[in-house]
């Protein structure tokens, strides 16, 4: 899953950051089209650029706001797994299928029977 929301954020900061470019360059076109009289060039690339630079602030803003709000989003889910004898203490990663008080297999210390105590959310 992280994997897929980095490349996601690559791509879109990388399509943002190409039409910022195209669109100051269109705009230094237009520029050069108002000193060379040529006002109809002039108009187009100029209204042209100053959308195109629009759209790709408008994405970098969004695509900022939208990491902030996946930061905020991201959690470790761990399990707590106890000794019900010696309450021997093992944190782990959380995986599909468990459950509070789910037996997961024979203590290391003492051979007693290990459960899962907790499950809880941790922020990264």
């Amino acid at each position: 899953m992280e994997k897929k929301v980095s490349s996601y954020i690559y791509v879109i900061s990388l399509f943002s950051i190409l039409i910022l470019v195209y669109s100051i360059w269109i705009l230094l076109s237009a520029f050069k089209s108002y000193k060379e009289g040529n006002m109809m060039n002039f108009y187009l690339q100029f209204f042209i650029g100053l959308i195109g630079l629009g759209l790709s602030l408008s994405s970098i803003s969004r695509l900022k706001k939208r990491l902030d709000l996946l930061k905020e989003k991201m959690v470790k889910v761990v399990s707590v797994v106890v000794c019900d004898k010696c309450k021997f203490k093992i944190v782990r990663r959380f995986e599909v299928g468990d459950y509070v008080n789910k037996q997961v297999g024979k203590c290391q210390q003492c051979d007693g029977t290990m459960f899962i105590d907790s499950i809880y959310a941790e922020k990264i």
